[in-house]
């Protein structure tokens, strides 16, 4: 499938061994001739899930808490250039009857249309606002009284096919940011849905066994070192938009921006560093003293025999 060029967006790919690419999963689309120039990127990061261990085992690991249990999350958002928008896709959990399946939204309007006015030129993009007509795609067919219109179909978690006839048929007018929300949502499905692993996200391996973990609020799974079986999705968008009509208005805050929250995983990392730093500071404490008794007998015994030698001496 050819995809054309947007105007150009610049990204840097990230170094994974920087502190900001741990603990979290981020995949882009780069156009093919000119790697500049950014499509759509997707950054993922785990939810969190901290396991519970008795006093036993907490004194048999020195009081350091076990590392807090990744959990696959259960949507993520693709972030699309040129026009700027950002796509939701949301995993809805199945029932005792059916299987879990994914679903997103595309706006029927996304570019802006040529006006002269200032006013016009002030509003938002069609794209970003929460008035414009929406089209549902999912991965489930549902019986309804309009047929399904299959546009792509994900298969062995390998090929994705994507069915141009049937693309002309959705009322969506960025049908190429269509082609690349189908494409970046089946990579990530793949990535972090069937094949989930510590490698996914940049985990580093903890140096201590994790106990057993709680129970989870997130139908999200918990994320193993071996994946899981594929499946093959067929990702169907509907004729009838879906409109959900919000107020757009919302004020924005005056004060200072808060700072980056750090999640679980970092902030374990640093409580079990700031344990062993003090630690080894006890240790090294402990050490000390030992030896300054060692060095006080010393000198205790060494006076003892010298006033000893003086007595004899003397005698």
């Amino acid at each position: 499938m050819a995809l054309t060029s947007y105007p150009n967006t610049y990204s840097v790919d990230p170094d994974p061994n920087l502190p900001a690419s741990k603990n979290c999963y981020a995949v882009a689309l780069y156009d093919s001739f000119n790697p500049e120039v950014l499509f759509a990127e997707v950054l993922v990061q785990p939810e969190w899930s901290q396991p519970t261990l008795s006093q036993a085992e907490l004194r048999a690991q020195n009081g350091i808490p076990p590392p807090p249990v990744p959990i696959v999350p259960n949507a993520f958002t693709i972030q699309l250039y040129n026009p700027d928008q950002q796509v939701l896709v949301k995993q809805v959990a199945g029932s005792w009857n059916s299987s879990a399946y994914w679903e997103f939204e595309m706006p029927q309007i996304s570019f802006r249309a040529p006006s002269a006015s200032a006013l016009d030129r002030s509003q938002n993009d069609p794209a970003t606002s929460d008035f414009t007509p929406k089209v549902a795609f999912n991965t489930e067919g549902r019986r309804n009284k309009e047929p399904d219109i299959p546009v792509a179909m994900f298969k062995g978690s390998r090929d994705l096919t994507i069915y141009q006839p049937n693309m002309h048929r959705v009322d969506v007018e960025d049908s190429k940011g269509l082609e690349v929300v189908l494409l970046l949502s089946a990579a990530v499905i793949k990535d972090i849905f069937f094949n989930a692993s510590r490698e996914t996200f940049n985990i580093s391996s903890p140096n201590t066994t994790p106990g057993p973990s709680r129970k989870r609020v997130n139908s999200g799974p918990v994320i193993r070192e071996t994946g899981r079986p594929a499946i093959s999705p067929t990702m169907s968008g509907g004729i009838m938009p879906s409109i959900t009509p919000r107020n757009t208005s919302q004020p924005l805050s005056a004060g200072p921006a808060p700072p980056p929250t750090v999640n679980p995983r970092t902030q374990w990392e640093i409580d079990a560093e700031t344990a062993r730093l003090k630690a080894l500071v006890e240790a090294e404490e402990k050490e000390r003293q030992r030896l300054e008794l060692l060095e006080e007998e010393r000198i205790k015994k060494m006076l003892e025999e010298e006033e000893r030698e003086e007595q004899r001496e003397k005698r």
